[in-house]
């Protein structure tokens, strides 16, 4: 069995569309998927699915579909997660947002790829990516153990590529996702590290949601490139990396509505 992601539209027939404020999506989404993690191995041992720090999913702000449906688009590293949604809040779930309120569920199926897939697809080309909701980047002062953490509103190649690089070990491990066993795109950070290209961002207030979230973070455009000497296999290694970002999100809180991204060549 191979590991399949996938891109999931779900209306939500709800009376007024500014109940789905982040947590109430996540708190929603959290209802379909927390039991299954443990399920489909993605849960860290000795953890419940609602405990891990590995979600293998990232949602997308609250937006109208074209008829109007107040709708929210999921971000699948793992298709086998589809059948669960809206299944754990019709089995009776206390929710904010009624247990009828999954409309629609729609598969798109032009977005509809693999680990295996996605280094296929990599080529020497400069990669953009498009930070569709606000995005910020996470990390330790002074790369320090035990120093405080830092959550800041700016797109550091460093932090973004080599985020994008631990889904790959995920996958790489076969621990929990044994049926994938993709190794992770050979790229030295140390010899070639990341470097912004050219960006086009700015910064924007985040919806208010619970206090853990930052109330800020950086929407727009990044070209990343490689610095130093650089070879035609170092720039596949880091497309293929930057072209997870579609399905896994940036940064921390992707299951919160942020880190949403798209990828495309350099323009």
């Amino acid at each position: 069995m191979t590991l399949r992601f996938a891109r999931v539209a779900v209306g939500l027939a709800v009376e007024d569309p500014a109940v789905l404020t982040p947590p109430v999506v996540h708190g929603l989404v959290a209802s379909w998927f927390d039991d299954r993690l443990g399920d489909l191995g993605w849960a860290e041992v000795g953890k419940s699915g609602h405990e891990s720090r590995i979600k293998p999913y990232s949602v997308t702000p609250p937006y109208r579909a074209d008829d109007g449906t107040p709708s929210v688009e999921l971000r699948l590293l793992d298709d086998r997660l589809v059948d669960a949604i809206g299944r754990s809040v019709r089995a009776g779930r206390p929710q904010r947002v009624a247990p009828e309120s999954v409309q629609r569920v729609k598969v798109d199926p032009d977005w509809n790829s693999s680990p295996e897939e996605v280094l296929e697809a990599a080529d020497v080309q400069p990669q953009t990516i498009h930070f569709v909701s606000p995005t910020v980047v996470r990390h330790r002062w002074r790369g320090e153990r035990g120093a405080p953490l830092l959550v800041e509103p700016l797109p550091e190649p460093r932090l973004i590529v080599g985020g994008l690089r631990r889904w790959w070990n995920v996958f790489g491990r076969g621990e929990r996702v044994p049926m994938s066993q993709t190794q992770a795109p050979a790229l030295d950070l140390r010899r070639t590290p990341p470097v912004v290209v050219s960006a086009d961002i700015r910064t924007v207030r985040v919806p208010s949601g619970p206090e853990h979230l930052p109330t800020a973070g950086f929407v727009g455009s990044i070209e990343i490139g490689l610095a130093g000497p650089v070879r035609d296999p170092d720039r596949r290694a880091l497309a293929a990396i930057v072209g997870l970002a579609p399905w896994s999100g940036c940064g921390p809180y992707t299951a919160w509505g942020m880190g949403v991204c798209e990828v495309g060549p350099a323009v």
